[in-house]
């Protein structure tokens, strides 16, 4: 759902990779590259994990779009693309089923603990926290009664990088 905006963002002149370890995905997402004829995109069949073994060189940016807090070890998922992101380069994070749900919504907190349960998610990661632990200017903003949560941030220079158990979890 974020190619049309990425391409957009690059132009001719730039790439967009996608990363993705279902098939499925990747299906939907040629599909839509065949239909626009984008020829700056190409996808990659892995986990976000793994992507600095398909790619050569930094990205401009990087965006975990309903991804990393479903990803076995997301917080190296999350090291490797700060690594790979140039210094002044973005990074952002869209969380959703990670976070119960708030405000009227709360009510349905018991359904998405089951759903959480169901899919292997815990809701604990706070994958958006680390945006905040691991880049310059990040901002973060929950919506759907916090039920979504979008953080970026800017990847600075010789930035220290959050571990395991600092907190930033």
């Amino acid at each position: 759902m974020n190619l049309p905006h990425l391409v957009e963002a690059v132009g001719q002149g730039g790439e967009v990779i996608g990363v993705d370890a279902s098939d499925a995905m990747l299906a939907r997402a040629r599909h839509r590259i065949e239909t626009n004829q984008w020829s700056q995109v190409r996808l990659i069949t892995a986990d976000a994990g793994a992507v600095a073994a398909h790619v050569h060189g930094a990205f401009d940016a990087a965006v975990f779009a309903y991804s990393l807090a479903v990803i076995d070890d997301w917080h190296a998922a999350w090291r490797q693309v700060l690594d790979l992101v140039r210094p002044g380069g973005r990074v952002a994070v869209v969380v959703v089923d990670t976070a119960y749900p708030t405000g009227v919504w709360s009510l349905l907190a018991p359904l998405s603990w089951l759903a959480f349960a169901v899919g292997g998610v815990h809701p604990s990661p706070r994958v958006w926290d680390l945006v905040a632990a691991d880049t310059a200017d990040s901002s973060h903003r929950a919506i759907k009664d916090g039920h979504v949560h979008v953080a970026a941030g800017t990847v600075a220079a010789d930035e220290p990088r959050s571990e395991p158990g600092d907190g930033a979890q």
